[in-house]
Parts: C-alpha cells; sequence; structure tokens
C-alpha cells in the first residue's frame, strides 16, 4: 500500500484528478449535451479521459526522470526516483503509459491519435530542453494544458465557443503559475543550469511579467460578457469574481520573497482552476 500511495504522488493524482474533472465538466457544461450520448459516444469519451490522463501521468514521470538533480535541492523530501524506485522502473511505466495512451487515441480518431503524439513529444522535449529556456518551457505547458479543454472541439470537430474561451482561461492560469514556480525553484534551477525568466532577469522582472499578464487576462474576462453567450449578467459576475481572485493574487505576489510564499501561490493557482469549472457548471444552469 506503501508503494501504491508513493507512485501515486509520481504521478500527480491531485493534478491528474483535475485533468478528469476538467474534460468532464467540458462535455456536460461546455458543449451540447445530446452530442455524443449513444453508446460509442460514450466509449470515446472514456477512452479520451484514459488516455489524457495517461499522458500526463507520463509527462510527470519523465519531467521527475531529468530533474533529479534539480529536486534534490528544490523538494528533496519529494524526490521518489532511486530512493522509492529505480529509473529502469520509472522508465518502463512511462514507456507503457504513453504507447497504450496512443493505443486507445487510435481508437477514437486519428486526429485525437495525432494530437496525442504530439503532447507525448512535447512533454518529453519540455522535461529534456524547453523547461530550461525562458518562457518556451512556460508557454509550452500553458499551451498543453489549454489543450485538455480544446481536445472536446477536435473529438467532435465543431468549434464550440465556450470551449475555446476556456482554453485560453487555462492557459493563463498556467502561464502564470508556471512562472511562479520559477520563481520558488530558483535555487535548483540555478544548479542545474537552466535559464529561466527568473534566472535570467531576476524575480522582479518576473512579478512585473505576470503583472502584465493578469491585465490582458482581465481585459479577456471583461470582452467575455460582450459576446453574451449566457446573458451579460451571469458573465458578468464571473469576471468580477475571477478578477478579484487575480488581484488578490498579485497582492499576495508583491510580497513573495520566500520559497513558502510562491508555493502557496502556486496553490492559489489551482484553485482558480478549480473557480473556473465551477463557472461552467453556473454558465450551464444559468
Amino acid at each position: 500500500m506503501q508503494s501504491v500511495f508513493y507512485f501515486l504522488q509520481l504521478i500527480r493524482y491531485q493534478n491528474l484528478a483535475i485533468i478528469i474533472l476538467t474534460l468532464l465538466f467540458a462535455k456536460y457544461f461546455l458543449i451540447n449535451t445530446h452530442l455524443g450520448e449513444n453508446i460509442e459516444g460514450v466509449e470515446k469519451w472514456i477512452l479520451l479521459i484514459f488516455s489524457t490522463t495517461l499522458i500526463a501521468a507520463g509527462g510527470y514521470i519523465i519531467n521527475d526522470f531529468y530533474d533529479i538533480a534539480i529536486d534534490m535541492i528544490n523538494k528533496p523530501h519529494k524526490v521518489l526516483i532511486n530512493k522509492i524506485f529505480t529509473q529502469k522502473t520509472v522508465l518502463f511505466v512511462y514507456t507503457f503509459s504513453n504507447v497504450l495512451a496512443l493505443f486507445l487515441g487510435l481508437f477514437i480518431s486519428v486526429q485525437i491519435a495525432l494530437l496525442q503524439v504530439f503532447c507525448v513529444l512535447s512533454l518529453w522535449l519540455y522535461a529534456c530542453y524547453f523547461k530550461k529556456i525562458a518562457l518556451i518551457g512556460n508557454v509550452l505547458v500553458a499551451f498543453l494544458s489549454a489543450l485538455v479543454v480544446l481536445i472536446v472541439n477536435v473529438l467532435y470537430q465543431q468549434h464550440f465557443l465556450l470551449v475555446y474561451i476556456f482554453g485560453v482561461f487555462a492557459f493563463f492560469i498556467s502561464l502564470i503559475r508556471e512562472l511562479i514556480k520559477d520563481m520558488e525553484d530558483i535555487e535548483g534551477d540555478k544548479i542545474g543550469a537552466c535559464k529561466t525568466f527568473p534566472i535570467l532577469f531576476g524575480v522582479k522582472r518576473t512579478k512585473v511579467l505576470i503583472y502584465c499578464l493578469v491585465i490582458i487576462f482581465i481585459i479577456f474576462l471583461f470582452a467575455f460578457p460582450s459576446l453574451d453567450i449566457f446573458g451579460q449578467n451571469i458573465s458578468q459576475i464571473g469576471s468580477y469574481i475571477i478578477s478579484l481572485l487575480l488581484l488578490f493574487l498579485v497582492c499576495k505576489l508583491h510580497f513573495a520573497v520566500k520559497k513558502s510564499d510562491f508555493h502557496t501561490l502556486s496553490s492559489f493557482c489551482k484553485l482558480l482552476m478549480l473557480v473556473g469549472m465551477l463557472g461552467m457548471v453556473a454558465l450551464k444552469m444559468w
């Protein structure tokens, strides 16, 4: 049982749960519910959720594999490879999960399978190279986070506007969180020869970049009600709530100095993602 617990930590079971919930919420609250209600449609949804989760789990595993030395400094208490699991074991699990995911993707559609190949390669390139390059790795992870939502449009080969809107939401929250995590991990990243934005330009300039992203994000939030998809009232309420949370994030970020401060803000970004999912429910029920 202890090995199972450590394995769940290795694959970031909390983050995987958010991915699963995001896909489920997207299906039931962002698209027309009459789509995919037959047996074939349900099977494709199950396969999509399972394969996407496998790819994400593989991404966390390969990232930890290449970050053993860095994580021994940034978060030594969370390092599991070479302590609990051997490198050979984690590489086998990584390979198996990706192969199984791509195999399942072929049963869904060729487009989904090709998109999943892109995700697998992107996560590997991120772990090996891109995470060490300022902004490139951050933007890539943010884009992959948005794809968790956008893949719904690929599955149905339709353009659901709300799917795109929440895809943008996921992109901004993820990008902000990635930059905050870079500030949190700056010590280990320096030893790992990473060239992240905080290392190249400093923590203060990284904070300024996040402030700019928040401003752009808030502008997007208040452009959303003008689309008048579900009525301006509920859309505006949602925009005000998210904006207030973002302003709270900015205030806390301004005074953040310690590693623990940035870790708390990173967790707060996860809370914002959950608020976004609840927003899906609110828009559907209004």
